[in-house]
């Protein structure tokens, strides 16, 4: 079961970062997407983030009043702390691709890039590497030519592996998976509005409850790893080879323990 409704939880949180570095084209990554999706946790005081500038640029284009900043010279994570919101915590980290693992747990060769894919292929998990981001919109800008309603979860995973993707128009969702498809809709990670809208327009319209567009942006998340079918599957999956993934990094094999208790809970 996906509860896409919890997704509305992250709305401030990417407005908050996106307005204090002046950047629209950033990313929330992995834990938060997954537990509001999976109705894990929806209390959210820790957020991931990522973009495709490099850590210089994010660095300069910071708006430094009101915040608390640390930033962690290897990889670059900067920390956002608001000063009237101690409690919560944001984390933002240049898309990059690692190599070199050598202690089994850091990498040795951090390359920065502008390629959300190559970034989604660097995670451990396929649970881990949903990413989201937000399209302002104006209903005008779209046509309704098809519209279906969705009456279960095999009927999604159908529909993706099919298309490699869906709007699901009443959750005012679009799943973009299929590397290709990402790579096309966001060059340089930076998203295409007119490719996007032609893609819904020329769409088949989803739904599951009703058929009303009432909000001012569309959701997005990319899927690169085919995250929604290993969920509904119930499946717990390395990105790429497993033997790989837990060579590079030791903790992977405790977190997939974790995710395997908490999930059979859940699922």
């Amino acid at each position: 079961m996906i509860f896409f409704d919890n997704i509305y939880k992250l709305e401030k949180h990417f407005k908050y970062i996106s307005n204090q570095i002046n950047n629209e084209n950033i990313f929330i990554v992995g834990w938060p997407i997954r537990d509001l999706l999976l109705w894990i946790e929806t209390k959210l005081d820790d957020i991931d983030l990522t973009c495709w500038w490099t850590p210089e640029e994010i660095y300069k284009n910071i708006n430094k009043e009101d915040i608390s900043i640390f930033k962690t010279d290897k990889f670059w994570t900067i920390t956002f702390i608001p000063k009237d919101n101690k409690k919560t915590k944001y984390e933002l980290t240049p898309l990059r691709s690692e190599w070199k693992y050598e202690d089994f747990r850091h990498p040795w060769e951090i390359n920065w890039t502008s390629d959300i894919v190559l970034d989604s292929k660097r995670r451990d998990f396929t649970i881990n590497s949903l990413y989201y981001t937000q399209l302002k919109i104006k209903n005008s800008e779209f046509k309704i030519k098809y519209d279906n309603q969705l009456k279960d979860f095999e009927r999604l995973i159908k529909i993706l592996e099919n298309d490699w993707y869906i709007f699901l128009v009443d959750k005012n969702i679009l799943i973009l998976q299929n590397n290709e498809l990402i790579s096309k809709l966001f060059p340089q990670s930076i998203l295409d509005k007119k490719e996007l809208i032609d893609l819904i327009n020329n769409a088949i319209w989803y739904y599951f409850e009703n058929k009303e567009i009432n909000k001012e942006y569309i959701t997005i998340l990319i899927d690169a790893n085919n995250w929604i079918q290993d969920i509904i599957s119930k499946r717990i999956k390395a990105v790429w080879n497993p033997d790989d993934r837990f060579q590079e990094d030791a903790l992977r094999v405790i977190r997939w323990i974790r995710f395997v208790n908490i999930l059979n809970q859940k699922l």
